[in-house]
């Protein structure tokens, strides 16, 4: 236990949150798993909406691919960016249950990054609104590490 340096106060660290913990406080059919190559067991930072003019992806996130077609170059390359800096997973819109992106399978294998999938009922606005409180309870965490308030 650390204190928070301003008032004294000890502090806990914030639980460390995996993938598989994420998957099951958002409930059951939000997100489907496509290629979990890493397995369940990443650990979770946060939550980021991938914009490739505003790079800003960090370790552990949780990379929503709005708008992305999961069959796309694109789509590879956004994984394999994630993959760059460690993200935990890429999230893609809803898949066909016909679709098996070969190339975002080869992506997710070679980066070790997982590829879900929203489900078509749950739309992104409301998959943010499920996914930030399964990460940090609601808090945002620092990104410089494992620092406390203050």
């Amino acid at each position: 236990m650390r204190t928070d340096g301003s008032h004294g106060q000890p502090y806990a660290a914030p639980p460390r949150v995996t993938l598989e913990d994420l998957l099951s406080v958002v409930g059951a059919g939000v997100l489907e798993p496509g290629f979990v190559p890493g397995g369940m067991g990443a650990e979770v930072t946060g939550v980021t909406v991938l914009d490739a003019r505003e790079p800003g992806t960090g370790p552990g996130e949780v990379v929503l691919a709005v708008g992305v077609d999961p069959e796309s170059a694109s789509a590879a390359d956004a994984v394999r960016r994630a993959g760059g800096v460690r993200a935990a997973a890429v999230v893609f819109g809803p898949r066909r249950p016909e679709e098996q992106p070969e190339t975002l399978r080869a992506a997710a294998e070679e980066t070790g990054t997982a590829v879900l999938f929203r489900t078509a009922w749950c739309p992104w606005a409301r998959l943010v609104g499920l996914l930030r409180p399964g990460v940090g309870g609601g808090v945002a965490r620092p990104r410089g590490g494992d620092r406390g308030p203050g």
